[in-house]
């Protein structure tokens, strides 16, 4: 998937979210995931989550980058156009040459400069919450292959928390004799006390 944003400044910037789509589909791969297909699975994830990472700042740009033009379409309409329209149609006053809230909004409203404006904000934060959306589904799927095939399972240990001691894999101490200290630590304790 490639879409590609207008610029207030009429310049496009484009989105490349092709291998982000491409890991989407694999999501149906979760429900016959193995221990061994999950860490290339978890990688795949990974990568499309970065992916949709870089596309999301990217998008918050555009979007701070909109809403600055938004801003300044309104106050020029606001300082030069809006006045001139209300003066003309009788709806300003000597004690309120700027009309109401109401009326300086009608007018805006009525402005196909400010209108287009707003449009494109509307579009650039769209195409944020859709890949705020995609990173979601990519983080929910990472997860899910992790819960099926164990939290450490695909990479070959599991550990085993019992007695206050950390035991790996079943084999003791890390693999080492019954009392043992790994690395000149001591052994592992686990405390209530945190």
């Amino acid at each position: 998937m490639i879409f590609v944003l207008s610029r207030p400044n009429n310049t496009k910037v484009e989105f490349d979210l092709t291998d982000v789509s491409k890991t989407e589909a694999r999501i149906v791969e979760i429900a016959a995931v193995t221990g061994a297909k999950a860490p290339e699975l978890l990688a795949a994830f990974n990568r499309a989550y970065l992916d949709c990472s870089r596309a999301m700042a990217g998008l918050e740009a555009e979007v701070a980058g909109s809403k600055r033009n938004v801003m300044r379409v309104k106050s020029r309409l606001l300082l030069d156009v809006v006045p001139g329209i209300l003066a003309a149609k009788g709806l300003a006053t000597a004690k309120s040459p700027m009309g109401s809230e109401d009326l300086r909004q009608a007018v805006l409203d009525s402005n196909d400069e400010y209108l287009a404006a707003q449009e494109l904000l509307s579009k650039h934060e769209c195409y944020l919450e859709l890949v705020k959306g995609k990173m979601k589904g990519i983080e929910m799927a990472f997860s899910s292959v992790k819960r099926i095939v164990g939290e450490t399972n695909y990479n070959g240990h599991k550990n085993n928390f019992s007695h206050g001691e950390i035991r790996h894999g079943g084999g003791g101490n890390g693999g080492a004799p019954p009392g043992a200290t790994r690395g000149g630590f001591g052994t592992a304790r686990l405390s209530n006390d945190d």
